[in-house]
């Protein structure tokens, strides 16, 4: 061991380049590891999009699809699931045909056994009325409207009833719109309107 010491001792130089070209040595390939492994990455990963965009662009629907109708009224902060057996002329489909079909829907699963699908509607599910107004011939009257499947505000009913007839604060809440989602109590409120 002492003759070891005394060899590096002596010979410094010798000992300090060995020491640096192992180090470049160690440096060279441990950075050729590693660049190895990022390009095998990039590649992986190149060839799973490749693999994904040419499935989900080969992968049809047929005459057995089952689709699922997920609507979120976020008014109400209600949901709806429909399902429906694929109608013939929507058989045969990629995900990007079938997006097409259905442009104000998002695809959330796409496969020749189902097609998921939700929308979000800024608005109020059927089963809901609103109690606002119209101008009808010389005055505003109390008008009923009711939302269809879309959430499309249509009137449901106008009545006989001038806004005229009612207080301040009644009339300001029938203009800025009353929700209701029990056909009794609307019914109700529309009686208190015309006593």
């Amino acid at each position: 061991m002492k003759k070891i010491k005394d060899f590096l001792l002596d010979n410094m130089f010798f000992t300090v380049t060995v020491l640096v070209v192992f180090g470049v040595f160690m440096g060279l390939i441990v950075g050729n590891i590693i660049e190895t492994s990022i390009n095998n990455e990039r590649i992986n990963q190149a060839e799973l999009t490749k693999n994904s965009n040419t499935s989900s662009n080969s992968i049809k629907t047929d005459s057995q699809t089952i689709i699922i109708f997920n609507k979120t009224f976020k008014k109400a902060n209600y949901k709806t699931h429909d399902e429906v057996l694929i109608p013939n002329d929507k058989t045969s489909m990629t995900q990007d045909e079938f997006q097409k079909e259905y442009p104000t829907w998002q695809i959330d699963k796409f496969s020749s056994s189902r097609v998921v699908m939700h929308k979000n509607i800024d608005s109020y599910p059927p089963g809901y009325y609103k109690i606002s107004y119209m101008y009808n011939i010389d005055s505003e009257y109390i008008t009923v409207f009711t939302y269809d499947k879309e959430g499309r505000e249509k009137v449901y009913k106008i009545t006989k009833t001038p806004l005229d007839l009612l207080d301040a604060q009644t009339i300001k809440e029938i203009k800025k719109g009353i929700i209701i989602n029990d056909k009794e109590e609307l019914n109700r409120k529309l009686e208190n309107y015309v006593d």
